[in-house]
């Protein structure tokens, strides 16, 4: 274990970790954990993986949570203005609007931006979720995966399988037939 001198003398990284181990595993996030994450800001806030990590906990957060799902963009949004291009935030963008707000075309674009900055396996298997959800070709999404330079990870051979069972793949409507919108189901998780 780390030997430090306080709380108040903790390195960014030592925040990253401990904030991390304090969510691993739990079922839903405490106040307590998201008393250390804004502690961690306090001392860090130039962090963009520490805003990462805020907007993480806020959509993995109680019902209750003092906060609002909008918050996490709001957190994603400050680690993109703190560093435009840091991966990490432009996949986390990219699952909000695929799952909160159910913005494909949003989440597609992050997406796209995250593996420019060399977001990796999450990113690609994100990107192809949203494909098939927007109607995407099997053979164009598999050819998308394949580019992935974590292919043999085990997001990569999720992703695959589901494309190939066309989990993702939304009915086709009928050319006069209005789609019902559907209303996120609790909070979403990247």
């Amino acid at each position: 274990m780390i030997e430090r001198l306080g709380k108040d003398k903790m390195t960014e990284e030592q925040h990253v970790d401990e904030i991390r181990a304090l969510k691993r595993g739990a079922r839903e996030i405490t106040p307590a954990t998201f008393a250390r994450i804004e502690a961690a800001l306090a001392a860090y806030p130039l962090s963009p993986r520490l805003w990462c990590i805020r907007g993480d906990c806020i959509q993995l957060g109680a019902e209750d949570s003092s906060y609002v799902l909008r918050d996490a963009l709001a957190s994603y949004e400050r680690a993109l203005k703190i560093d435009p291009r840091f991966a990490e935030a432009h996949e986390s963008v990219g699952y909000y609007f695929d799952v909160i707000e159910e913005d494909l075309a949003k989440a597609e674009v992050a997406f796209v931006t995250a593996i420019e900055f060399g977001g990796g396996s999450h990113s690609y298997s994100g990107l192809a979720r949203v494909m098939a959800e927007r109607g995407r070709d099997r053979e164009e999404i598999l050819a998308m995966l394949a580019r992935c330079s974590e292919r043999d990870s085990s997001a990569i051979r999720e992703a695959r399988q589901e494309t190939l069972r066309g989990e993702w793949e939304r009915p086709k409507k009928e050319p006069n037939q209005a789609q019902e919108p559907t209303a996120p189901s609790g909070r979403g998780s990247s």
